[in-house]
């Protein structure tokens, strides 16, 4: 990520790095609310753990290191301090470091899984070197002292380690362990480490093999061959090394990836095996894709507790800065140990329990898909035998399509067709069959295993059911309800719906958005109402467009209608706002869009000037300044008729116009504004907002604020000015504002003509502007 140059304190070097920290770009607080995750994982009988950091006693933040550790995990696997390069270096030497690991384990009532008996990596070269005729016996002594001298302490361990090819995947890798003895390696290493722990929990772990593909084939076709042959084995370890590009998909239901996890693991449960999910970690490729993140570590948790045999979740480390992949972000907690949305969304699949529809134990009249059930009509009904209910879950969460206006319901009942009843939704028209979304109701649920029925009431079509969520509170973490900014306003951000339809959703913006394509935002707060919405978006053609915001359903109310026009571009964003009436208290707002195809692609949507609580003694004096002067100064509301509030002594500001879109303790900021912080209040506040004066389409390249107020201005593209005309990537304009802040205003003046010196016009871009001692302009281009 690249900062514009620009003209500014040395000390704003200190603020970029704070402006762009990946933390600040979800607000996470600095230590993770509500319950730990070993907490609600003991509750579910679930282990969850993290791979522990070489020497983690060591470490210099090594008290938070441990602190965390302990708070959020019941059992931990030495990330290196146990492979051969470290317990075993030399021929006749065992290094015991690893008993650190084992000793805070025990310390904290936590289980230790043991990590990696035989492996092809990190082989010592006295092994390495040692004849083929001896690597039994070798490996023998190896299994028989280490597992010796951790027997009864080390409850899990990873006997063999990705021994499957992973370029011939019909094959064996081929390791020294083939070379010397063939397959027959693997059934003699399993044989052996019963005899020397037969208490121990023995797994084959390999990664790549986690869905249902080639080398996860080869390698179910090879354990069925392994166990025919004696070999005690008792789980099969899936790494679950993921890239959020690759395993990851909004839409939900109908991604096959999730599936064909769901059968992988299946058909291994199959065979009498227990699955653990070992070494996760999820690598993102830039600081946007943290709800992306988090999503598929909810969904990949959600499919391990579904499965019975699904006994434990590894994360491969747990804070970003101690990763393997350290530059990928991959984990739970970021740099500062501040917990990120994947840590949330962990937490919020441990709190709730999800039924997948089409996995039912029986069923009447309703049609089975995969992964879903349709044809579903009145009287029809599915059931789930021996569901472990809680009484703290309060919500029913379905996520559901119905392509139909008749009304339609959905009851849940114990034990029986005509049972209690502890809950019910109504089904609503969604806009299609394909067209789900997830909707909410109250539930009363009991404690302890029950029957649960789900009956299908009211008319025919109740819709296609994804899957069924009993939830402990409200509300998904990772698409978390926005809140008002310092200005009163509300944002939606377009990529972050709850549900959606027919758009394509990227990390900032969404695109694909057709007429009959819409958004679902749940539980948006509109208090006492706004009077204007505002929507960021780019258009490349002139086909007629409108973006609704409805209340409550797809036909509800509609409050807003913004129409869309052509921006030059479908990459050239622009600002486009409409008047809101009747929007009032809490709503699920649905944003439908009309008109043909192309209504645009969306950055975000913005409820702005907040409808303020009256009061008997107004305090804020209207006062509008007609002529343009150089006086800075700041609206602290976004109505143009408030006070305007002065900047404080300038030297205490410090600058900065951002390459990319952002957000930084509440200001929301593009890159045609300027924002500055106050190093006294320690506040950052929006100084020049560009859009308010035409610079949507534009960046700000390159800026001086000048003594006198007046701000210096060159852009990084030719754009239109409405007091100048088209103005050149390759000029400097003068900004003399009437009002800085979220409702920017003043005129445009032109300082510099860089075609009169020879710059080329559309092209060459002015990226610093100064000034000498003497007074003379200093431009870099």
């Amino acid at each position: 990520m690249s900062i514009k140059r620009a003209v500014f304190f040395v000390a704003m070097a200190v603020f970029i790095g704070l402006l762009f920290a990946p933390a600040l770009l979800w607000s996470a607080p600095a230590t993770p609310t509500g319950q730990r995750l070993r907490e609600l994982a003991d509750a579910r009988g679930l282990l969850i753990g993290y791979a522990s950091r070489n020497e983690f006693y060591q470490l210099s933040d090594a008290d938070q290191y441990e602190q965390t550790a302990s708070a959020e995990f019941n059992i931990l696997t030495p990330e290196n301090q146990m492979k051969w390069d470290h317990i075993h270096p030399e021929r006749d030497l065992y290094n015991w470091e690893s008993d650190r690991h084992v000793e805070f384990a025990e310390a904290h009532d936590m289980q230790v899984h043991g990590h990696a008996l035989l492996w092809h990596e990190q082989n010592p070269q006295w092994l390495l070197d040692t004849p083929a005729d001896q690597l039994e016996g070798v490996m023998n002594e190896h299994i028989d002292t280490v597992m010796g001298h951790y027997a009864g302490r080390v409850q899990i361990w990873d006997v063999v380690n990705e021994a499957i090819s992973i370029t011939t995947v019909s094959d064996y890798r081929p390791t020294l362990w083939y070379d010397a003895m063939g397959p027959a390696y693997i059934e003699k290493a399993f044989v052996r480490a019963r005899q020397a722990d037969p208490n121990a929990i023995l797994l084959y772990n390999d990664f790549g093999a986690e869905t249902i593909n080639a080398k996860s084939d080869a390698l179910y076709a090879q354990m069925q061959i392994w166990l025919a042959n004696g070999a005690p084995i008792d789980g099969i370890g899936f790494q679950m090394h993921i890239d959020a590009d690759v395993f990851s998909n909004y839409s939900g239901h109908e991604f096959e990836p999730y599936q064909s996890f769901i059968a992988n693991m299946q058909r291994f449960a199959d065979l009498g095996l227990d699955i653990y999910i070992t070494e996760m970690d999820v690598i993102i490729r830039n600081p946007f894709q943290y709800r992306r993140q988090g999503e598929v570590y909810r969904e990949i948790l959600e499919r391990c507790l579904a499965q019975p045999a699904c006994k434990g979740f590894q994360t491969w480390g747990f804070v970003d800065k101690y990763s393997w992949h350290s530059e990928y972000e991959p984990l739970i907690f970021d740099n500062t140990y501040a917990p990120k949305p994947a840590y949330y969304t962990l937490q919020y699949a441990l709190n709730t329990l999800r039924l997948q529809a089409e996995e039912h134990d029986a069923a009447s009249g309703v049609t089975t898909y995969d992964p879903f059930i349709g044809d579903v009509d009145q009287g029809d009904w599915i059931r789930f035998d021996n569901v472990p209910l809680n009484a703290d879950y309060t919500q029913l969460r379905v996520r559901y399509a119905k392509g139909n206006e008749t009304t339609t319901n959905i009851e849940v009942r114990l034990n029986d067709l005509t049972g209690p009843k502890i809950g019910e939704m109504t089904t609503v028209y969604t806009g299609d069959w394909n067209a789900f979304v997830e909707k909410t109701a109250s539930i009363q649920s009991p404690n302890g295993a029950n029957t649960l029925y789900f009956v299908f009431t009211g008319d025919y079509g109740v819709g296609n059911i994804d899957w069924l969520r009993l939830e402990k509170g409200q509300g998904v973490p990772s698409t978390p309800v926005p809140t008002p900014d310092q200005q009163g306003n509300l944002t939606l951000e377009a990529e972050l719906p709850n549900s959606s339809f027919g758009v394509q959703l990227y990390d900032q913006f969404i695109a694909d958005v057709d007429g009959g394509d819409w958004l679902v935002f749940e539980n948006f707060d509109l208090g006492r109402g706004y009077r204007r919405l505002r929507a960021r978006y780019a258009k490349g053609n002139d086909v007629e467009g409108q973006a609704e915001v409805r209340l409550d359903s797809l036909d509800g109310p509609a409050v807003a209608t913004l129409s869309t026009v052509n921006t030059g571009d479908w990459n050239m964003f622009s600002e486009g706002a409409t008047g809101v009436v009747d929007a009032v208290g809490v709503h699920t707002l649905y944003v439908v869009f009309t008109g043909g195809g192309g209504v645009g692609n969306f950055d975000w949507f913005r409820f702005e000037e907040a409808v303020a609580e009256a009061t008997s003694t107004p305090t804020l004096t209207p006062t509008l300044t007609p002529e343009p002067t150089a006086t800075l100064t700041f609206t602290s509301t976004p109505e143009a008729t408030a006070t305007s509030t002065p900047l404080p002594d300038d030297k205490n500001i410090l600058y900065l116009s951002a390459a990319r879109n952002g957000r930084v303790d509440g200001v929301s900021f593009r890159d045609e504004d300027i924002v500055g912080y106050d190093v006294v209040e320690q506040q950052w506040r929006m100084v020049f907002d560009g859009s308010d004066v035409g610079l949507a389409p534009a960046d700000v390249n390159a800026f001086e604020v000048q003594a006198d107020g007046a701000i210096l201005l060159s852009l990084n593209k030719s754009v239109k000015l409405a007091d100048l005309g088209r103005v050149d990537d390759s000029d400097i304009v003068r900004f003399v504002p009437s009002i800085l802040g979220v409702n920017t205003a003043g005129i445009f003046e032109y300082y510099f003509d860089g075609s009169d010196v020879g710059l080329t016009t559309n092209g060459e871009d002015i990226d610093a502007i100064g000034f000498a001692p003497d007074g003379r302009l200093v431009i870099s281009t």
